[in-house]
Order: C-alpha cells, then sequence, then structure tokens
C-alpha cells in the first residue's frame, strides 16, 4: 500500500499505457457535506464508528450507548464516509461500504464523495494511511482531554492530496481488496486449525 500510494507502483490501463499523471486537489474538491436526518424514533439501525471500523451498535457494543429517542439522528448511506471530529486524529474515519443504509449519532460528519474525483472503495484506504493520519491531526486542535481534539473543519477541507484517475483507483482498491480477502481466508484456516488443536488437546488430557 506504500508503494501504491507513493506512486512507486502504478498500473497500466487495458492498451498497456500509462495513466494520467496524479492531480493535487483537496479534501474539500472531493468531499460533498451531507446533513440528511432522521424524522423519526429508530427509523434505521444504528451504526457506530470506530477506530477499529464501522459497526452494528446492538452488536458491537453490550450495551446501548446510544440515546432511547434518536429522531434527528444523522442518515449514512452505502458510499458515504463518517467521522468523529474529536477523534479523527486517532483513525475514526470510515467509508460505509456495508450497510445499505443507518443513522449515526448527530455529532459525527457525514460526507458523499465526488464522483469526478474519487471513489469510496479507494478513499477507504487511502484516507487511512499514516499521511493522512498525520494531517487529521495537524488538522486538529487540543480538547478537555489528552484523547479528544476537536477537528477545524476549514483546515480539513483544505488538505492537500493526490489522486490517480478514477479508472486507476478502481485498480488499486480492487488489488487490495483481493490481497485482503486472501488474508481473512488465511485467518479462518489458522482459526479452525486451532480449534481443532484445542479439541485435540482435550482428548489427550481427559
Amino acid at each position: 500500500m506504500q508503494k501504491l500510494f507513493s506512486q512507486e507502483l502504478r498500473f497500466k490501463d487495458e492498451n498497456g499505457n500509462e495513466f494520467p499523471d496524479w492531480e493535487v486537489k483537496t479534501l474539500g474538491d472531493v468531499l460533498i457535506e451531507s446533513n440528511e436526518r432522521t424524522n423519526k424514533s429508530n427509523q434505521y439501525r444504528i451504526l457506530s464508528s470506530t477506530a477499529k471500523g464501522l459497526f452494528n451498535q446492538d452488536e458491537y457494543f453490550t450495551r446501548d450507548i446510544a440515546s432511547k429517542n434518536n429522531k434527528g439522528y444523522k442518515i449514512l448511506r452505502k458510499g458515504q464516509l463518517v467521522f468523529s471530529p474529536q477523534n479523527l486524529w486517532l483513525g475514526n474515519i470510515n467509508v460505509n461500504l456495508e450497510f445499505e443504509i443507518g443513522i449515526v449519532s448527530p455529532s459525527y460528519k457525514i460526507f458523499s464523495f465526488s464522483r469526478n474525483e474519487a471513489i469510496p472503495d479507494f478513499c477507504q484506504y487511502f484516507l487511512l494511511t499514516p499521511n493522512m493520519l498525520f494531517e487529521y491531526e495537524q488538522a486538529s486542535v487540543q480538547g478537555a482531554s489528552v484523547v479528544r481534539r476537536n477537528l477545524d473543519m476549514d483546515r480539513f477541507l483544505n488538505i492537500e492530496v493526490i489522486l490517480p484517475s478514477i479508472k486507476e483507483q478502481e485498480l488499486i482498491s480492487k488489488f487490495i481488496q483481493a490481497i485482503d480477502e486472501k488474508i481473512n481466508n488465511i485467518q479462518a484456516q489458522i482459526s479452525k486449525v486451532e480449534t481443532w488443536k484445542k479439541g485435540l488437546l482435550q482428548k489427550m488430557f481427559c
């Protein structure tokens, strides 16, 4: 991923030609803020955005942490970006590629991607690179606690990014997704072997 995003590794098009040079943009060029809200309580499932990913809240937490009355919560649709302005510098930023629709706390920020500039599949990786996390930290101001840093939205939207063409973004994201899938398959195999090992140990020492 470091080699891909630093352009050390480049893809070519279907004819074997080089893709266009990557272009300098700002996040403000790429992101379009969404402020769509619910008009009744429990209109959609409640989602939680964390530094580990985006989750269905009742599956991730052992208790409800959202308000019982969630009317006015923000609506998050598939393909949109969501993040916590207080914890963005810690990596609490996610692209919703799993849930068709859900709701999140009004404290979150939600953005759609400009179709001419970026695709969600690419941005889910690009926006979590070490360089981007550094930029988020620089755009955040120390809050009331060590963990919380308040994001300066103007500075955030002015962060410069270098983006490939949409076609090259598609190729990069598909390549990384294929690696992710292989990792998940290997982890599943390891889990099965560990379960088998535990079963053998129980039989040996019973």
